[in-house]
């Protein structure tokens, strides 16, 4: 048992050593694990923590969900769910959860949604491949390797959203995110701007130029230009030499150029 003594905003709080690193590649964790080459030990050489400067209400709140965590069948860290107390005591909890690595874009970033010129150096908890349950699909120039030009996540079923229609198809929105599957014909999604999404329902408008709300024509394609630079789409037709292939953004046809690379992430 670790004795943290009034270390936490001046209060003294007791708990194991297994509820502090309950969540094991946690910033909190990482503080208190022990050296695999000295038991005696702890990993980090400032061993000795005197402090945490957090509202101790806040913390033996985090505490008690940290105890239900390990007792927890073992899931991925960034599915963790961390609640915040009731609003009375809110305050800078997600703060805290922050600073000690607990928050789940610690664990995987980007979480969920679509994102232009992404920075590879910025991907967090991802490695690149296709397999998993949950994906990253991305595009990028060839000139430029360390910025996906859109990238979209989403979980594997998701992903595979079948379309009704080889020529037409309706991609169910989450996140900002639609993906479809259109077999031998096309693979992608179309994404949309938080603020579109929020003047698109404030208009009250169902329908864009008589097509279905998430409805778009596929040859194979789509080559629609609204919202154009969060839209992906990869070919799959055999014949891929006709008009309407890959698009990467606002950038189309792009089905004939070794300019362009696909890209796959699963988390790592």
């Amino acid at each position: 048992m670790i004795s943290l003594n009034k270390n936490v905003g001046g209060q003294k709080m007791t708990t194991y050593r297994s509820t502090l690193t309950a969540v094991p590649n946690s910033s909190l964790a990482l503080l208190f694990t022990k050296d695999p080459k000295d038991k005696t030990k702890l990993k980090r050489k400032h061993n000795k923590i005197k402090f945490f400067d957090y509202n101790p209400t806040q913390f033996a709140y985090l505490l008690d969900q940290l105890r239900s965590i390990k007792r927890m069948p073992k899931i991925p860290e960034h599915e963790l769910n961390i609640v915040a107390p009731n609003a009375d005591i809110k305050f800078n909890f997600s703060t805290m959860l922050f600073e000690l690595g607990l928050s789940p874009d610690h664990f995987l970033s980007p979480l969920v949604g679509v994102h232009l010129n992404l920075s590879t150096d910025s991907l967090v908890g991802w490695k690149e491949c296709f397999r998993g349950d949950r994906l990253l699909v991305a595009c990028r120039s060839t000139t430029d390797e360390k910025t996906l030009v859109v990238a979209g996540v989403g979980k594997r079923e998701d992903l595979l959203h079948p379309c009704s229609s080889n020529t037409y198809c309706a991609a169910e929105m989450k996140n900002n995110i639609g993906f479809y599957y259109a077999k031998n014909q096309a693979w992608g999604f179309e994404g949309r701007s938080k603020d579109f999404v929020a003047n698109y329902h404030g208009k009250g408008r169902g329908r864009f130029s008589g097509i279905p709300r998430g409805s778009f024509a596929l040859n194979p394609c789509h080559s629609s230009d609204q919202n154009s630079e969060y839209r992906l789409c990869w070919s799959l037709a055999a014949n891929i030499g006709r008009g309407g292939g890959d698009r990467c953004g606002s950038s189309t046809n792009l089905h004939n150029t070794d300019g362009w690379e696909r890209l796959i992430y699963q988390v790592d």
